[in-house]
């Protein structure tokens, strides 16, 4: 395990802090498999063009990470009751293995990856604090035209919708949505609406665009965030319900949202090679306690949490180095399946 660690540490001072955020879910569970889905939607098309292998380290990864899906759907009940769901999951594994197109892998991952969502009734969270500026980039490019410039549903393409486009300014919807409910509605569409979903989006794109519709009824204040929420609260509670938890609706809780929602940055930045070490660290203890299936989680989510944000950055600056690491993480992974505890 050391030299896992020490690997970090030599790479740690070359990147700059990025945020995110470390919860305690340990296990085999639904969101690992709505997390992993979509990272075989977005990263597939690295491994695989034109049926050809460009990148043996990506392409083993797409294989280890859609056999842990696998794995996991087999054992958590809302997903494994559904047949089709789990014939989905099994085609998936297949066009990975048969070097299909990425496109058609990629739309089958995302799919499955609503599905999960739907099916387990996750509440999930972002990873990391999204981008609020990539979030209204993404706004201009796909919401713009019927939401209108400034999000208040009077876009020209939805005059003739009905219902109408939301309005993000309104004060019920401010109120009474989260980012979370925003999250649902881009990732899922809303049937029978003008509102299809944004398969196409990553998970990380849709939380920056999700994010930004919540700031936008805002003004950007310099106030003091609330420091008693955690990102997951932040994502997934309604502006009525952190009201509720700050005191009701006074002038300095109504400025401290404001604040909340319009921020560009978490007040307590983590960089991303600590937040490897610190699941890695975790890893190894469970795997000491025999406890393999957390073991194998969180050295998952220390490559999808810590080390996966930072590739582009890593391929530009150290080429080859990232092979490295994927190289040996996929090897600690594989010890866990064994079931073979780590001594060093």
């Amino acid at each position: 395990m050391k030299k896992y660690i020490l690997l970090f540490f030599v790479v740690l001072p070359l990147f700059p802090a990025i945020s995110m955020a470390i919860s305690p879910s340990t296990g085999r569970s639904p969101d690992l498999v709505v997390h992993l889905l979509d990272y075989l939607a977005k990263d597939y098309g690295g491994a695989v063009q034109n049926g050809r292998v460009i990148s043996q380290s990506e392409y083993d990864e797409q294989l280890e990470f859609v056999g842990i899906v696998k794995k996991n759907t087999e054992v958590v009940q809302d997903l494994h009751n559904d047949q089709d769901f789990m014939v989905g999951i099994k085609k998936l594994q297949s066009l990975i293995q048969s070097k299909s197109a990425a496109e058609e892998v990629s739309s089958l991952a995302r799919n499955l990856q609503k599905k999960a969502i739907s099916l387990a009734q996750i509440e999930v969270a972002p990873t990391g604090w999204p981008n609020l500026a990539r979030g209204a980039s993404l706004y201009q490019a796909n919401c713009i035209s019927c939401h209108g410039v400034n999000g208040r549903g009077d876009g020209a393409a939805g005059i003739n919708l009905d219902p109408k486009p939301a309005n993000f300014h309104d004060p019920e919807l401010t109120w009474e949505s989260s980012p979370y409910k925003f999250y649902n509605t881009i990732r899922l569409g809303v049937p029978g609406t003008g509102m299809v979903a944004f398969s196409h989006l990553s998970d990380q794109e849709v939380w920056a665009l999700a994010f930004y519709l919540k700031s936008l009824p805002y003004e950007s204040t310099p106030k003091d965030k609330p420091v008693d929420l955690t990102l997951k609260e932040i994502a997934t509670l309604t502006d009525n319900e952190i009201a509720a938890k700050m005191g009701g609706k006074s002038d300095d809780v109504i400025a401290a949202i404001g604040s909340l929602r319009s921020s560009e940055n978490e007040p307590e930045i983590k960089d991303p090679m600590l937040i490897a070490e610190n699941f890695l660290n975790e890893s190894v203890i469970e795997d000491k306690n025999k406890d393999y299936d957390s073991a194998e989680k969180l050295s998952l989510r220390a490559y999808l949490e810590g080390i996966e944000p930072l590739e582009p950055k890593m391929k530009a600056n150290l080429p080859g180095f990232v092979e490295q690491i994927e190289s040996m993480m996929s090897s600690y992974r594989a010890t866990i399946n064994k079931r073979e505890s780590i001594e060093k």
